[in-house]
């Protein structure tokens, strides 16, 4: 006699990890050409469940601790939030600025 996933306590979560998992990712890195003060950037892809990256002048900062990002709307975003006012700085025109990031989907071309 087989089990199905709601029987076992936790069972569809898990199996919607297995399945997240086994799906193929694709990465793709971004570059951003800033405005001043500039705090939403657009993605073309949404990403993953996987923590996003974004590279500023070479150094590199990560989301939770100096960005968010919303993969729930349908023009998925990062929003930078370590600003002078939160201890950070204000991204600038001229600022090199790139995104790194996992997706379901294949980059297109």
């Amino acid at each position: 006699m087989s089990i199905s996933w709601e029987q076992i306590e936790g069972g569809l979560a898990l199996r919607n990890k297995i399945a997240a998992y086994a799906a193929p990712k694709f990465n793709h890195v971004e570059k951003m050409i800033p405005r001043n003060s500039q705090t939403i950037f657009t993605l073309t892809y949404k990403p993953t469940v996987d923590t996003v990256k974004m590279s500023i002048n070479g150094l590199t900062y990560y989301e939770g601790t100096h960005f968010t990002v919303n993969r729930d709307s349908a023009t998925p975003r990062v929003i930078w939030y370590h600003t002078k006012p939160n201890g950070g700085f204000s991204i600038e025109e001229g600022d090199k600025v790139f995104i790194d990031y996992w997706s379901l989907t294949r980059k297109e071309g």
